[in-house]
């Protein structure tokens, strides 16, 4: 909660207090379990592997020039080096535009914590890919990973907003057509792409209960921002957790 007596604004401090779960570690722990133990499973059974290809074999019935460009554009746009290059880009471009240190900090560290989760499983499980690359890991998709995080990303910043449904929609479109391009193109197994949704939601509400909860630490940490945008002073949050400064808060509201 911020100081009292301080006008901070709102618009610059959406992300401030993120939407998170009691049991942010809990939670994650178990899906990112299950993610891992389900691919170890996958890798062992190469018969249920063979069978996920006939998806391949179904999609590629309906293989057109256009769709491949789709999926090139997919592959190039989602990918490891372009994806964190438009996720800095628009990371600045909250801080500078829309001067709020606080929301770009927040946004960007959700991709990121998405996108680790999904890479910790990928190199626990190092299933490989079904490409023409032997050495590749394919288990999660890191692209389908990567949108996920991102769709959660946008939608909590839209949120309670104007921007909240058109934000909603077009990134469940954005997470359909990446998911499905990445099978499309033989990159991935479907389980792949399942496999993102399980672990880049748990890496995301994982990072918003440690930011939550170290809210003071990361404020701190976060001062020399001030010259971009409003960054509330961690000891006003400090005092507001101690028992005074919560007796204080309940006279106040009184």
């Amino acid at each position: 909660m911020a100081s009292r007596d301080v006008p901070y604004p709102v618009r610059e401090l959406r992300l401030l207090n993120l939407p998170s779960r009691r049991h942010w570690i809990l939670g994650p722990a178990v899906a990112t379990g299950f993610a891992v133990g389900a691919g170890w499973l996958l890798d062992m059974s190469p018969r249920f592997t063979s069978a996920e290809g006939s998806a391949d074999v179904f999609l590629s019935m309906y293989q057109t020039p256009f769709l491949a460009t789709v999926a090139l554009i997919v592959d190039v746009t989602f990918g490891d080096v372009a994806g964190p290059i438009w996720t800095a880009l628009l990371c600045l471009l909250i801080l500078l535009k829309g001067k709020s240190p606080v929301n770009a900090v927040a946004f960007g560290t959700l991709i990121a914590a998405g996108c680790a989760n999904s890479l910790l499983v990928k190199l626990v499980v190092h299933r490989h890919s079904r490409g023409d690359d032997p050495v590749w890991i394919s288990y999660p998709s890191g692209h389908a990973a990567f949108a996920i995080a991102f769709a959660i990303a946008i939608n909590v910043l839209a949120g309670g907003t104007r921007w909240r449904r058109p934000a909603f929609i077009v990134t469940v479109i954005i997470v359909i057509v990446v998911g499905v391009s990445r099978i499309y193109i033989g990159a991935h197994y479907p389980t792949d792409v399942l496999a993102s949704c399980i672990v880049a939601p748990a890496g995301v509400l994982f990072m918003t209960g440690v930011w939550n909860h170290y809210q003071v630490q990361i404020l701190r940490l976060m001062s020399p921002l001030r010259i971009f945008g409003p960054v509330p002073d961690s000891r006003d949050f400090a005092r507001d957790r101690t028992p005074e400064g919560s007796k204080q808060q309940e006279g106040d509201r009184w």
